[in-house]
């Protein structure tokens, strides 16, 4: 076992611990060194491509990164909107709010450190600026919906669960438990009607756009949480 010192990055998700240090205790199992596979028609087989075509991986392979690189994309660009609108709505956010929030983030972050942390070592403290922003974004975009009279279309919806779905080796049954589980069904159709106010207010607002590379939305991507 040894002890290894990570430090958040700047922009991490959680606020309060953006830019700190933290120890956490490490246990090696096994350790393994790489080789370099051959990329013949049994390579391409292992990854279900029954063909063997390497053709057929690259194709798979650029899907994928179109995939990725969509929802990256959106996933900054909806951030960028909310940090906008929070810093241009401040709000007085009600304790309870915050408080639903800090026991949402905190179960997060036990998840995260694989229940390493009890809910006592995660203080309120840690969560209180994030679980107020997030409660803030809620409140905001719940009067921009009431503005909008956005909803979750069942053509929206149904895309939105494809999307979600197609990241699994399986789709179809993927979109069969979501369809089957009503609390799942709930979160999708949250997700289409923020999406909406999120495309309403970019429809009028005065937008920037810049060039970025694969590597840098990824990155930047994968630093944001």
């Amino acid at each position: 076992m040894r002890e290894i010192e990570v430090t958040f990055p700047d922009d991490y998700q959680v606020e309060s611990l953006a830019g700190q240090t933290a120890v956490f205790e490490v246990t090696a199992k096994t350790v393994q060194a790489p080789t370099v596979a051959a990329v013949d028609e049994d390579f391409v087989r292992s990854f279900g491509i029954d063909s063997g075509s390497i053709d057929e991986l690259r194709d798979g392979l650029r899907r994928n990164m179109e995939r990725e690189l969509n929802q990256a994309l959106r996933k900054q660009v909806k951030q960028q909107v909310l940090d906008a609108l929070v810093e241009r709505n401040p709000l007085e956010v009600p304790q309870a709010l915050i408080s639903d929030e800090i026991g949402r983030l905190r179960e997060q972050m036990q998840q995260q450190l694989g229940g390493q942390m009890s809910a006592d070592q995660l203080g309120d403290e840690l969560f209180q600026d994030e679980a107020r922003r997030r409660a803030q974004v809620g409140l905001i975009l719940s009067e921009l919906v009431n503005h909008t009279g956005v909803q979750a279309d069942e053509e929206s919806i149904r895309s939105q669960v494809q999307e979600l779905a197609s990241a699994y080796e399986d789709p179809q049954q993927v979109e069969q438990y979501y369809y089957q589980n009503q609390e799942m069904l709930q979160g999708v159709q949250a997700m289409v009607v923020e999406d909406k106010v999120i495309d309403w207010v970019l429809a009028n607002a005065n937008v920037t756009e810049r060039q970025s590379s694969f590597d840098e939305m990824m990155n930047r991507n994968t630093q944001s949480g």
